[in-house]
């Protein structure tokens, strides 16, 4: 196949679970034979540089200027009408004149390929405007990692600021009915679990053509360490942007860490991922560390006795888990952190939901060994057999062709 993959930003470096999911998939496509023309949204005056890791499984590149208005310009506007304000960050005229001249041009495309409904604003736009002129475009898929309206709704449930709280609530029924009709403008709907499947064929009344297409994991880069893991080590993983994860790790080290170090006083905590807020760092301690960016996570998960994910905000899937589970961690985690993913409870994962009892999920794997690497065991069993990156994306291409 010749294809069009969009994206709100450029996949590379794999740094985080959105990143990983395009990235990934895209290199299965690419090593099927399949090929691919990236156009991506930027922001700022010029485009970044194309790195070499992301070149190697592209046919062809170009960039799309996003909306370069300011935030409270944006913000105003989404008061107005029916586009929600996240969404609007990757829309601009420029951009939709750019990609009509691309596709008026250019017909080869067998299918288009939209990474994440950010986008949705902007390519059925596109759509509109080439219809205008006579012209049909290939079929449209829609890649989507999460159920936004979900996110934001829960969000506005658990933030106190009362003008926040006002505007998200505001902001999760605008993305709840823009998700109920847009959804069914594309020829196919890829989600990442079968929960956000079940939620968005709600929201459309079974009208929407979907599939899902989980997330993956590397199982060839990322085996079990032959070494031992440091006594009491906990480590949580998260892109420290994405407000979610700092929720969720405020609510470790506030709720459940006071709690943990009375059952394990030698217990330590490492928080690793980018752009932590200063508030959050503030909350380092002898027994928290918080790294920041860093160039390897998977260094910092290897000496791991006991991988968390604390989370209470969020849908889709969690690439943190694959990822430890495929290094052959025990992890501990909440419900909603480990949605999307086929686990069960007590035998690859522990879930555990509120402060007493993740303190007692995570002191049981940091003492007995026996549970930790049966857990490991388990959850490495469980990637190879249904979460390898080759897998998931071979299923995804005979979906593609199933709709050619």
């Amino acid at each position: 196949m010749r294809i069009l993959w969009l994206h709100t930003v450029l996949p590379y470096p794999p740094d985080s679970g959105g990143k990983q999911d395009t990235f990934f998939m895209m290199r299965e496509f690419s090593r099927s034979g399949h090929e691919i023309t990236s156009g991506i949204i930027f922001h700022g005056e010029s485009p970044p540089e194309i790195p070499d890791g992301f070149s190697e499984i592209i046919k062809s590149n170009f960039f799309l200027p996003g909306n370069r208005g300011k935030l409270h310009t944006r913000l105003f506007a989404s008061l107005s009408d029916d586009v929600p304000f996240k969404f609007r960050k990757y829309y601009s005229k420029i951009a939709i004149s750019r990609l009509v001249e691309i596709l008026k041009n250019n017909s080869g495309f067998d299918c288009i390929i939209v990474d994440h409904l950010h986008l949705a604003p902007l390519v059925l736009d596109v759509k509109s405007e080439l219809s205008k002129k006579g012209i049909n475009i290939p079929p449209v898929i829609l890649r989507t990692p999460n159920v936004e309206s979900t996110i934001v709704k829960k969000y506005s449930e658990r933030v106190d600021n009362p003008l926040v709280k006002a505007f998200a609530g505001n902001e999760a029924e605008k993305m709840k009915a823009y998700e109920s009709r847009i959804l069914t403008e594309f020829d196919l709907v890829a989600s990442i679990s079968p929960v956000d499947t079940g939620e968005f064929m709600k929201l459309t009344g079974g009208k929407v053509n979907i599939i899902t297409v989980t997330g993956g994991v590397d199982i060839d880069e990322l085996k079990p360490p032959d070494s031992i893991p440091v006594a009491g080590e906990v480590v949580y993983v998260g892109a420290f942007d994405w407000q979610p994860n700092v929720d969720a790790a405020v609510w470790l080290i506030n709720e459940v860490w006071p709690i943990l170090l009375k059952k394990y006083p030698a217990a330590h905590c490492t928080l690793v991922g980018k752009k932590p807020p200063p508030y959050l760092e503030k909350l380092a301690s002898d027994s928290v560390k918080i790294t920041g960016f860093v160039e390897s996570v998977t260094d910092y998960i290897i000496p791991a006795a006991c991988c968390v994910v604390p989370l209470w905000v969020g849908s889709g899937m969690r690439f943190k888990i694959l990822e430890a589970f495929a290094l052959g961690k025990a992890v501990v985690s909440t419900s909603l952190g480990a949605e999307g993913i086929e686990i069960t409870d007590g035998s690859d994962i522990l879930i555990r939901d509120d402060p007493e009892s993740f303190a007692d999920g995570i002191t049981a794997v940091l003492r007995y060994e026996n549970l930790r690497r049966e857990l490991g065991r388990n959850a490495r069993t469980l990637v190879e057999k249904k979460y390898s990156w080759k897998t998931v994306a071979a299923g995804f291409i005979d979906e593609i062709m199933k709709l050619l």
